[in-house]
């Protein structure tokens, strides 16, 4: 079972949220992150933004490697403004996984670029296929 923590946040402005973001990727580089996350911002309100992870154990994220990751992710971003933990029975970032694409449709992310491999594009782009 694995346990996905969705965070919101709430930028004072919509280049502090592109900025706030970019700052807290590069400063997640350094950490042990989980190894999957994805942090975007509505297209509708860029101000809001939205943290999701997986951790593939739930004592997982009360060790001190989660504790540090939280850390960066609050002296990046603050305080979350709203905290949700989902269960699931298979991995949410799996190939068939309901986070493969983005949980909210209107959210616009970001993720590592050496997750875009060959076999990612060529299911986004039978997902364009299907909705064209």
């Amino acid at each position: 079972m694995t346990v996905t923590q969705i965070l919101h946040f709430i930028a004072p402005t919509a280049s502090a949220a592109e900025s706030e973001t970019q700052a807290t990727l590069q400063a997640l580089k350094g950490k042990k992150a989980p190894k999957n996350y994805v942090l975007g911002t509505q297209t509708q309100d860029k101000h809001a933004l939205q943290l999701t992870s997986e951790w593939h154990d739930p004592a997982a994220e009360s060790s001190p490697e989660a504790t540090a990751y939280i850390k960066t992710v609050r002296d990046s971003l603050g305080s979350p403004q709203s905290m949700y933990h989902v269960s699931f029975k298979q991995p949410a970032f799996g190939a068939d996984g309901p986070l493969s694409s983005p949980l909210v449709e209107f959210v616009q992310v970001w993720f590592p670029a050496e997750k875009v491999t060959a076999g990612f594009r060529k299911r986004i782009e039978g997902d364009f296929e299907k909705f064209d």
